[in-house]
């Protein structure tokens, strides 16, 4: 019944992208190859679209080459400084520009890659030195180094009192003092295990030779469990830990990454920048205060640090309360990332284990380019937080959670069953058993422990899923073939848990009926992405829970108030149609063909572009506000036809025809779409996806998001005849390798649902 988990690689990259909201795999080490180059420096906002760049300057023959890649590959792993003696950190304490590593190694540089795509450099004819950058900024984000690596990393831990010389090179077994770890765990009998690789003491080991060695820490306590306190996270490539399989050991407030064999060598090392803010270290997180909506973060450590979404502070304040004093010069704000929100009217300020939002106070502005900080004067709106941070949640109360998964999760299998399912089945009165040993207090954000220290038998969720799969298992066949199958995943069982996390952020608010709540997967299914919308004092409040099935705990929460000049287009539209004032998120209905009062739908005029010139990828445009006669004059993301732009058209079943059309990416904090105006300037076709409403993809068929598409359109189905199902001429289109359907579209009304896992995901219309 449970998914199968991911590849090695595949666990690798879901950990490399962890706190993004939109993750995509990284390409595994082996091969590199070429892709379309990427102009080297950085973009300014009066930059236009350039034509192919010439081939690179050579700065190495090949002797030099081979000579500088064997000094490199040889180079020791310094966690938080270097590793390939490519530093993570330039000079002035910021990111390392990668087009700054390559030139002559006389000065201090590299001879050029061996391989290069837009977003890698590799060096070493078997990628031994892998360099991940982002392609926007061109600053580099992680180095990975493969088993082909002959540098160490290597240090000493305090152990009994006394120092015990710790080694890790990949192609090696780990070296403890003088012991090697030759011995393979899974978690449930690593304590039984001493000299295996992931045995918790051991691990526990290596963190403190890191901490000690490179971050000048003070020896761990004796009897300290770096996997218990969250330090360390142990992911297993395959669900039965008791065989011997590739693992990743990721030791988070290192920056550092370990991947093992099945044997127990060391198969890469990945090393981070550590990002980690004094004002992080210790705090509290509030979501609900006096029955108010009032997510808020109080630092203990900088006792002026307040980050209240409500009070709206500027970047000036952050700086002052939260950094210090000389805090323009203060290397943890030159160590943050900053990444530009889609719109570019807002920066995302990024530290170890909490986000800031701050957006523009200044809406007639230049839009922000990719790596800039906020000016002084914008505003905090949004900040997210993930499992690295220590501080405790206010509603993240093991105990309470517990009773409240309890409940949707029967509601969960009750809605499993078909119709023909009796009152009386057995899963209708399922019954989760819950341990008595959940704590009562608020926790740091992650799983619902049971033991302490946590194995993965004393995870909440776990014992959950084994609990249904038994109830499962005992069902007659007639039983059993009367559940929906898709409803018994791991994803579908967590899925009733991250909507009571939810509830609580909202103080149960994002179970009202007015409330927009929404999940998301990913074809693995090792992710369930829970959304929320609810309005306080007319103001809208988004929040977002990820949870992450390899770790089986809560990774990232986000919360966002307000709303952008896109927000204000779209919601401009809605209130012109309905007639009077709203709050309502935007219904996709609204931008179907013949409304005429939203300029933004499907077949009206739409937006004017003022400048067909691509600037920095932005485009000039004039958009008309719904119900009045003026204009909103903004520079939106987006590609003019003259580029090549537009989009393809489904016409047959595996025949599409190319339709030029200028791109708009309508970036709004909550409604995003993607518009094509054609030729004559009207709008060809609209795509969105976590899209509000229910459009019909033919009639009587209507999809909400979410919706489990195969069992919508096959009920639908059986209450129209045949005649009316051909008419709405359905194509179900698949990926390439014909495993998995991508979208179904109904050519007759001009419309397809794009689905992930078979679940509603997103829709797009065309003319």
């Amino acid at each position: 019944m449970r998914a199968p988990r991911l590849s090695y690689l595949c666990v690798l990259a879901a950990y490399l992208h962890l706190a993004c909201s939109s993750a995509e795999p990284t390409p595994a080490v082996e091969p590199v190859l070429p892709a379309p180059y990427t102009e080297p420096g950085s973009r300014g906002f009066d930059a236009s679209t350039s034509g192919d760049h010439a081939s690179q300057a050579q700065f190495c023959d090949e002797l030099e080459r081979s000579a500088h890649i064997e000094s490199m590959v040889s180079a020791p792993i310094v966690p938080n400084r270097s590793v390939g003696a490519i530093p993570l950190w330039d000079n002035a304490g910021q990111p390392s520009a990668v087009d700054s590593l390559v030139g002559l190694p006389s000065e201090g540089k590299h001879c050029n890659p061996t391989a290069e795509s837009s977003q890698q450099m590799a060096w070493g004819p078997l990628g031994e030195v892998l360099v991940s950058f982002d392609p926007e900024t061109r600053l580099l984000e992680r180095i990975r180094v493969n088993h082909a690596y002959e540098g160490t990393l290597e240090g000493e831990v305090t152990h009994q009192g006394s120092p015990m010389a710790v080694r890790l090179r990949t192609g090696e077994r780990v070296q403890l003092g003088t012991a090697e770890l030759d011995e393979y765990t899974g978690s449930s009998t690593e304590a039984q295990r001493s000299q295996a690789w992931l045995n918790h003491r051991n691990l526990t080991a290596i963190y403190g030779m890191i901490r000690e060695s490179f971050f000048a820490d003070e020896a761990l306590p004796a009897e300290f469990d770096c996997v218990a306190a969250r330090r360390c996270d142990v992911l297993y490539a395959n669900a039965d830990e008791s065989q011997p399989q590739a693992s990743l050991v990721v030791f988070q407030d290192a920056g550092v990454t370990v991947g093992f064999g099945q044997e127990g060598h060391v198969t890469s090392i990945t090393l981070v920048p550590t990002r980690r803010g004094v004002f992080e270290l210790d705090g509290t997180l509030t979501t609900v205060s006096r029955g108010s909506l009032s997510p808020s973060f109080a630092s203990a450590t900088m006792p002026d640090c307040v980050l209240n979404l409500a009070a709206a502070s500027t970047f000036a304040q952050f700086k002052q309360q939260c950094i210090g004093e000389n805090s323009d010069d203060d290397p943890q704000l030159k160590r943050a990332a900053y990444r530009v929100y889609p719109q570019r009217d807002a920066v995302s300020v990024q530290f170890q284990g909490i986000h800031l939002g701050f957006e523009s106070s200044n809406s007639n502005g230049s839009p922000y380019v990719d790596g800039q900080a906020p000016a002084d004067t914008d505003r905090l709106f949004a900040w997210s937080t993930t499992r690295q941070l220590s501080a405790p949640l206010d509603v993240f109360v093991p105990a309470s959670l517990a009773q409240d998964y309890r409940i949707r999760l029967q509601a969960h299998l009750r809605s499993a069953l078909d119709n023909q399912a009796s009152s009386a089945h057995p899963l209708a009165a399922f019954e989760l058993v819950l341990p008595p040993q959940l704590a009562s207090v608020a926790q740091p954000l992650g799983a619902l422990y049971i033991d302490d220290p946590p194995t993965p038998t004393g995870n909440l969720l776990t014992m959950a899923s084994d609990q249904v799969q038994a109830a499962f298992d005992a069902l007659t066949a007639t039983e059993q073939g009367q559940v929906a199958r898709h409803a018994l995943t791991d994803v579908a069982l967590v899925q009733p848990f991250v909507d009571a996390v939810l509830a609580a952020l909202t103080g149960q608010q994002s179970d009202d009926a007015s409330a927009f709540k929404a999940f998301t997967t990913t074809d693995n299914g090792r992710w369930c992405v829970g959304h929320a919308r609810v309005v306080q004092d007319g103001e809208p409040l988004r929040y977002t829970v990820q949870y992450n099935l390899l770790y089986n705990a809560v990774t990232a929460i986000s919360i966002e108030r307000g709303r952008n000049a896109i927000d204000g287009l779209f919601n401009a539209a809605q209130t012109a149609g309905l007639g009077e004032p709203t709050t309502a998120l935007y219904d996709f209905r609204w931008s179907m063909p013949g409304q005429d009062v939203n300029p933004l739908a499907l077949g009206n005029a739409g937006p004017t572009l003022l400048d067909t010139t691509s600037k920095a990828d932005l485009l000039q445009v004039a958009f008309p506000i719904a119900g009045s006669a003026q204009y909103l004059q903004l520079w939106v993301p987006g590609t003019p036809l003259t580029e090549r732009s537009g989009y393809n058209r489904q016409i047959g079943g595996d025949r599409y025809e190319f339709v030029p059309a200028h791109r708009l990416q309508l970036s709004g904090r909550d409604t995003s779409q993607s518009l094509y105006m054609v030729a004559d300037g009207t709008i060809g076709r609209i795509e969105q996806q976590l899209y509000h409403g229910a459009p019909e993809l033919c009639p009587g068929l209507a999809v909400a998001h979410g919706t489990h598409l195969r069992e919508a359109i096959t009920r639908w189905q059986a209450t129209v005849d045949s005649q009316t199902y051909q008419e709405c001429d359905l194509r179900f289109n698949y990926s390439s390798d014909g495993e998995l359907v991508r979208s179904v579209a109904s050519l007759a009304n001009r419309i397809a649902i794009s689905t992930t896992a078979d679940k509603a995901t997103g829709v797009a219309i065309w003319r």
